[in-house]
C-alpha cells in the first residue's frame, strides 16, 4: 500500500510507520480512529504532561485535538486515508509556534519560511478481507521535513530525545483504534446473528 504521504510531503529527514491489523472492516476502523480521545490514551497524556502541553480536552477525539493545535487536514478519503500537517518548531518550549499546512492553497512543501520543520501525519486504511470483510492494515506514518539547515541542526537532537515517546504513543494510538472497531465489529456480528449484545 503506498503511503498517503507520498502525496503530501515526498521528501523528509525523519520518518517512522507503525502498523496494527484489526479484526474489523474499514468503515469502523474509520469511525473509531475519529471517536479515540485522551481518555482512550493515559501513556499519551502522561507523556504530554510531562512535556509541558497538558492534557486539557483528554476527551476531544484525537483528531480534532490535532486540528485544534494547528494541524490542518491536507488529506481526507473516508475510509482509506487522512493526513495531517503543519510547520512548526516543536524543540522550543510548549511546542513553539505552529502553522497549519496548506496556507494559501500551496502544497505543504511549499512552504518554505526558515526556522521550520515541516510535520506530517497519515493514518492509511488497507482492507484485507476476511469473515465478514471485516480485518483492515491500519498503518501511521510520521514525516519531517526542515525547511533548512539551521532548523535541521535544531531539531536533530529533539527528535533524538522525543522519537521513543513519539513511538509509544502511536503504538499506544493504533490498539486504541483496534479495540474499539474490534468492540464496534463485535456488535455488528451480534446484531446480524440475533444476538443481543
Amino acid at each position: 500500500m503506498d503511503s498517503p504521504l507520498d502525496r503530501v510531503l515526498p521528501e523528509f529527514a525523519h520518518r517512522e510507520v507503525h502498523t496494527v491489523v484489526v479484526d474489523a472492516a474499514p468503515e469502523l476502523v474509520w469511525t473509531a480512529l475519529h471517536e479515540v480521545s485522551g481518555r482512550d490514551l493515559p501513556v499519551t497524556r502522561l507523556l504530554t504532561m510531562v512535556r509541558g502541553l497538558g492534557a486539557r480536552g483528554a476527551g476531544k477525539p484525537l483528531i480534532d485535538r490535532f486540528v485544534a493545535g494547528g494541524f490542518g487536514i491536507v488529506l481526507d478519503e473516508p475510509p482509506r486515508a487522512l493526513a495531517i500537517a503543519a510547520a512548526g518548531q516543536p524543540w522550543k518550549p510548549r511546542g513553539g509556534k505552529r502553522i497549519a499546512l496548506p496556507v494559501a492553497g500551496e502544497e505543504v512543501s511549499e512552504f518554505v519560511r526558515p526556522g521550520f520543520v515541516l510535520m506530517a501525519m497519515s493514518f492509511g486504511l488497507e482492507p484485507l478481507g476476511g469473515r465478514g470483510g471485516g480485518r483492515t492494515r491500519l498503518s501511521t506514518e510520521t514525516r519531517v521535513q526542515p525547511t533548512d539547515a539551521a532548523a535541521a541542526r535544531t531539531f536533530r537532537p529533539y527528535w533524538m530525545v522525543v522519537r521513543a515517546g513519539s513511538g509509544i504513543i502511536r503504538h499506544e494510538l493504533l490498539r486504541a483504534v483496534k479495540r474499539k472497531a474490534e468492540k464496534a465489529e463485535s456488535a455488528v456480528r451480534q446484531a446480524a446473528a440475533g444476538v443481543n449484545p
